[in-house]
């Protein structure tokens, strides 16, 4: 066994000696990825490559004259394997070069933010497979076609996303917010390849970390609407929550009445499942495993537990916020298709005749008689049907829902009217529902003097 592998090492340095003893057969031309420090070899320096070495994980390449100089006493170099672009021919790494280096030969940058993420997509949500020290330097290769970075407001946040190279070789896509990126040509960079990336970091407060970061975090009324039964889909398309921006170095709490965000250097452990965010008075704990709670102080500009406390607590939901909304605008759908098979024209002798469509358009004639106690007086008579409102647990048991027509305005936004509904036999029976009878979104009570409406069905 001794003998094998003593063998095996003479073979290895016969060799590199019978190569550096000016053997001129090469593997093929090699771009230069990371500028190096043992030779003036720019990144995207076209180069002779005559060794690939898997056991000591480098190449063995020839320093082409012009990068030539004094100090250097001889015309190889070794270059670790990830720093270097291997093509069979001289005019495929000149070629390889131009197409995936182009404008960015030069480019790299420097991290402004501990933990800065590199993910495997362009985009926030992808799998994170590095996180960047502040002050390490990254090779910037391309500009890559990702999904912009939305801030909680629904507006683009500065930034490109770029593909990336770090000195130890880890490829991914990197978001440019929290980078100062520079041209440089000569010498070492620095950024030690010693890494804090996923396979590396063993520590349990970093998964934790990691975990809770990987998550969507929702506002309470979110949870409680769920808890309800009571899904508001023009507030769940706001979607409230709160964001660690880890890609942008920018914290954001977005809930009703607040829209808040933080910038912050790095996001540090501050006891057992709980973090603070570097320059800013923000900070978070994991309180379950689908609750935190977030906290901040107005006052000052860095987080005191002796300072006045806002506290707000963000949740985990069962599924994605999407197919809620999907889910509820199919629940919708269905009550509209009930209705809509019982007409879909209803006929009232003192108040009109509404029209419906398939796709919860309405068109009601001669309705004048309710305006403007119960129509507005600006109302056209046209528009759509929806069903956003909800009943309380009494009223539910005299009545099927809770139907709102909003009615088309010339040059203005929809107005609506809401109204309980329900049918007896063929007969469907309207009451109005002024704002006074509902809490939020419930109907609580019934006003006496509410108008009611009596349809019968009209073919």
């Amino acid at each position: 066994m001794k003998s094998s592998l003593w063998i095996r090492q003479a073979a290895i340095l016969l060799l590199v000696l019978t190569v550096l003893s000016g053997c001129q057969r090469k593997l093929g031309w090699g771009v230069v990825l990371w500028a190096q420090e043992n030779a003036k070899l720019p990144s995207g320096a076209i180069v002779p490559v005559f060794v690939r070495s898997n056991i000591e994980k480098k190449w063995i390449i020839g320093i082409p004259k012009q990068y030539r100089n004094a100090e250097l006493k001889t015309d190889k170099i070794e270059i670790p394997l990830p720093q270097l672009h291997l093509s069979h021919s001289k005019w495929a790494a000149k070629r390889w070069a131009a197409k995936t280096l182009g404008e960015y030969t030069y480019a790299y940058a420097e991290n402004l933010q501990d933990g800065l993420p590199i993910r495997s997509n362009p985009e926030n949500g992808a799998q994170r497979v590095y996180r960047l020290r502040a002050g390490e330097i990254i090779k910037i290769m391309q500009l890559a076609e990702g999904v912009p970075a939305i801030g909680a407001t629904g507006e683009p946040l500065p930034g490109k996303w770029f593909s990336v190279l770090t000195e130890n070789g880890t490829k991914g896509y990197c978001f440019s917010y929290r980078l100062r990126i520079f041209d440089y040509s000569f010498g070492g960079l620095g950024g030690s390849a010693a890494s804090s990336s996923e396979e590396d970091s063993g520590d349990a407060t970093d998964m934790a970390l990691d975990s809770i970061i990987s998550k969507k975090w929702l506002a309470v009324e979110y949870w409680e609407m769920i808890n309800e039964n009571k899904l508001v889909i023009e507030d769940l398309e706001k979607q409230w929550g709160f964001s660690f921006g880890e890609d942008i170095g920018i914290a954001n709490i977005y809930v009703p009445d607040m829209d808040k965000s933080f910038h912050y250097t790095s996001i540090k452990n501050d006891g057992y499942l709980k973090w603070r965010f570097e320059g800013t008075p923000l900070r978070f704990e994991q309180t379950a495993e689908n609750q935190i709670k977030v906290q901040f102080s107005e006052e000052i500009d860095v987080y005191s537990e002796n300072a006045p406390l806002k506290t707000f607590f963000f949740y985990t939901l069962p599924m994605r916020l999407e197919t809620i909304i999907a889910e509820e605008e199919e629940r919708r759908k269905s009550i509209y298709k009930n209705i809509y098979a019982k007409g879909p024209i209803f006929s009232s002798s003192d108040f009109g005749k509404i029209y419906l469509t398939e796709n919860r358009d309405f068109v009601w004639d001669d309705f004048q008689a309710l305006v403007p106690t119960v129509i507005p007086i600006s109302a056209m008579s046209s528009g759509k049907i929806d069903f956003g409102y909800f009943l309380s647990d009494e009223l539910s048991q005299s009545f099927d829902g809770v139907i709102t027509l909003k009615f088309n305005v010339i040059n203005g936004p929809m107005r609506e009217t809401n109204f309980l509904y329900r049918f007896d036999d063929d007969v469907l029976i309207l009451r109005h529902i002024p704002r006074s009878d509902m809490q939020e979104r419930t109907v609580i009570k019934l006003t006496e003097e509410a108008a009611i409406i009596t349809f019968n069905e009209s073919n």
